[in-house]
This record gives C-alpha cells, structure tokens and sequence, in this order.
C-alpha cells in the first residue's frame, strides 16, 4: 500500500548486493528530479563498489517515524 509518494528530503537506504561490511547500505536523503532514475553523489562510489557496468540498488525507505529516527542516528545522516 502506498501512503504518499516520495518527497525531497525523506530518508532512504540505498543497499547494494552482496552486503559485505557496514557501508553496503547507507541512509541518504532523497531529491527528487524529473527521469526514472536513481542518482547519487560519487564520494560513495567506493563503499558501495558501484562501477557504473549495470550494478542494482536496492531502494529501502523507513515507514515510521521511529525507523526513520533510527536510520538517522544508526548510519550517521545529518
């Protein structure tokens, strides 16, 4: 069921397969622009390996308050 689209600035996790250490998945706060696309910036190129050769994200976002309150603090998003 969805309850409201994404909006700018709402907490997301971004994962990348296989989640080998702690920053294969990372809270980011989302922008929204006009293409079906996922952007990110590439300072975190590195921690998920992503090389741009057709890598998949997995797109998680937190549902509650509490969630989004615990990813904020858990993975450092300010």
């Amino acid at each position: 069921m969805v309850e409201r689209h994404l909006h700018d600035d709402d907490v997301v996790l971004f994962n990348r397969q296989p989640s080998l250490h702690k920053l294969s998945i990372m809270a980011h706060r989302a922008k929204i622009h006009q293409h079906r696309t996922f952007r990110f910036n590439e300072c975190v190129c590195n921690p998920y390996n992503a090389d741009f050769d057709g890598d998949e994200m997995n797109l998680h976002l937190p549902q509650t308050e509490e969630a989004k309150a615990e990813a904020l603090i858990l993975m450092g998003l300010c």
